[in-house]
């Protein structure tokens, strides 16, 4: 643990990572991190999900997801993308769209793809998602 930090061991000796994880025929699978779930509309969505997904296409070199407030639903779940190559930005995000809608759930498929050179991760490499 961290010094003047509460003991991040429970009772039974499990780390509390703050991970949401589910059990299945002996398997653990690690859904992601409980603080970066996306709320849109009462429909749980873990970025690491859509961003796993978006992560396969060619075209993509890393990509960030994250919520955004939405006025209706509570939250939208908003993708920057980093690109291979100089792209048409209007064909990326229709093609990021489309390939999405093969592999999630509509809730899923992100309503703001902005296609960036920004850097998407800290010095550590970890997914700059705030």
């Amino acid at each position: 643990g961290y010094l003047n930090a509460p003991n991040p061991i429970d009772e039974e000796g499990w780390i509390c990572t703050g991970d949401e994880v589910v059990e299945k025929d002996g398997w653990l699978k690690i859904l992601g991190r409980k603080s970066d779930i996306i709320n849109i509309g009462g429909e749980k969505v873990y970025p690491s999900e859509v961003e796993a997904v978006i992560g396969q296409m060619d075209s993509v070199i890393d990509v960030v997801v994250r919520g955004e407030s939405h006025p209706f639903l509570g939250q939208c779940i908003c993708a920057y993308i980093n690109p291979n190559e100089n792209v048409n930005r209007v064909e990326m995000r229709k093609s990021v769209r489309n390939f999405c809608r093969e592999y999630l759930e509509h809730y899923k498929i992100p309503t703001k793809i902005i296609v960036t050179d920004e850097v998407l991760t800290s010095s550590r490499h970890k997914k700059i998602r705030k």
